[in-house]
């Protein structure tokens, strides 16, 4: 199972986690997921972007007792609707798709952040 990801850099993962530090025991916060297993068609579109740098700016917070987002935009394409960087989550409660379901429940209620970070475009394994 791999995906496509834009894989925050060390150094915008440490300010990211400094600027949204972690609310639940299961802390992420290193990457926008850009396509989740993609098939052949998918690779060809992205393979001329792979191992280039692109900026990640951040739009909106949201946070329950189960998991911690950040919507972002990204200069490419993405499978989900709204592309985002799950910060933490309560692993006991919550599955991979949480964070895509609360963003889009809440898009009119996300409280307004502004940050650009920097991330590389890998496929992960």
């Amino acid at each position: 199972m791999s995906y496509l990801a834009l894989v925050l850099r060390s150094e915008s993962v440490e300010r990211f986690r400094k600027d949204f530090p972690a609310l639940h025991d299961t802390v992420s916060s290193n990457h926008v997921t850009i396509w989740y297993k993609p098939d052949t068609e998918v690779m060809k579109l992205y393979a001329p972007m792979l191992g280039r740098e692109y900026p990640i700016e951040t739009q909106g917070y949201f946070a329950d007792s189960d998991c911690q987002v950040v919507s972002v935009t990204v200069p490419m394409a993405v499978e989900n609707k709204i592309p985002h960087i799950t910060i933490s989550y309560n692993r006991w409660n919550t599955q991979p798709k949480y964070s895509n379901d609360k963003l889009m429940a809440n898009e009119n209620k996300l409280i307004k952040v502004s940050g650009i970070y920097y991330g590389t475009l890998e496929l992960v394994p």
